[in-house]
């Protein structure tokens, strides 16, 4: 099984790959390699990720900042034996993640046009190639990409590290941080939509439950139905949520607002408008009836019409 473990550049690991990698880009960039070597320098990187199999480093990557709002993507490395396991999409994911829990917005990176399994590799992954930046202006043997990345500051939540979530919250001063996270329903055109909003001014928390309709534009009305979950602790909500919803929480990513675009609306056709107003009423009718709740928490309704 592959891992993957974030440090910076003084781990022994990540300095082992790199000569590696110093030694094939030597032999492939041929007298070219001095030039490249002044901008592939390792000390003072903070942000290093190794990936690894049965406790053996197989591949590296890391960024630094570029700009305000971009981080550059350096070193990376799959050793020979790592190869065809998908190791070097692993840590570019891992590092286009930890771009955007620091708050940068792009990944950036350079490579060489003789690099053809790394040019399919960042094609492959999403990255557009664009006009060589810096250093690599006017270099015809660089070739550039680019992809934005998702800003996630808190980036997932580590299931213990409540006291990092507390200060952030208090940090900047807000009142709710939702937690974007979607499951299908028994009701055809509706998915179960879960939100958490910390509550930081008196430590309160709160788990809302969501039936998002996705045939808004066909019956002309706000179709969301929500309770909430009150509790004063955020693992006890955590716990409530893994064992209801069959959620790993150490896997949920914090976000400001729900990305709606993840889930479009299949409820174009207007065949299908009988079907979604049949299920819309039977929602309705198990909502009233109490079907979803959990006496043993206290809940607050919201009904028609919703406003997040």
């Amino acid at each position: 099984m592959i891992k993957t473990i974030r440090t910076d550049s003084e781990h022994p690991d990540f300095i082992e790959l790199v000569k590696h990698l110093d030694a094939y880009l030597a032999e492939i960039d041929g007298n070219e390699h001095a030039f490249y070597a002044q901008f592939n320098k390792i000390d003072k990187i903070k942000h290093v990720v190794i990936a690894y199999e049965n406790d053996i480093p197989l591949g590296c990557g890391a960024i630094k900042e570029l700009s305000p709002v971009a981080m550059e993507v350096k070193r990376m490395y799959t050793s020979p034996n790592g190869r065809k396991k998908g190791i070097a999409t692993t840590i570019l994911k891992e590092l286009e993640s930890w771009t955007g829990e620091l708050g940068y917005e792009n990944c950036l990176l350079e490579t060489g046009i003789r690099q053809a399994e790394a040019v399919s590799l960042y094609k492959k992954c999403g990255y557009k190639r664009i006009p060589n930046y810096g250093q690599y202006i006017g270099v015809e043997n660089s070739v550039c990409f680019k992809k934005e990345v998702e800003v996630n500051p808190l980036g997932k939540i580590c299931y213990t590290d409540f006291d990092q979530l507390n200060s952030f919250i208090q940090e900047k001063n807000t009142g709710q941080i939702l937690i974007d996270y979607r499951l299908l329903s028994d009701y055809e055109g509706m998915v179960l939509g879960i939100g958490i909003i910390f509550g930081a001014a008196n430590e309160r928390y709160a788990l809302d439950v969501e039936w998002i309709s996705f045939g808004l534009d066909l019956l002309g009305e706000n179709l969301t139905m929500s309770y909430s979950y009150q509790f004063t602790n955020l693992k006890s909500l955590l716990d409530y949520l893994a064992i209801t919803y069959s959620i790993d929480v150490t896997d949920i990513p914090i976000k400001y607002k729900i990305d709606s675009e993840k889930f479009p609306n299949p409820f174009k056709d207007e065949e299908l408008k009988p079907a979604f107003e049949e299920s819309w009423a039977r929602f309705k009718q198990d909502f009233a009836a109490g079907k979803f709740l959990d006496p043993s928490l206290k809940l607050v309704y919201t009904s028609p019409p919703f406003t997040e």
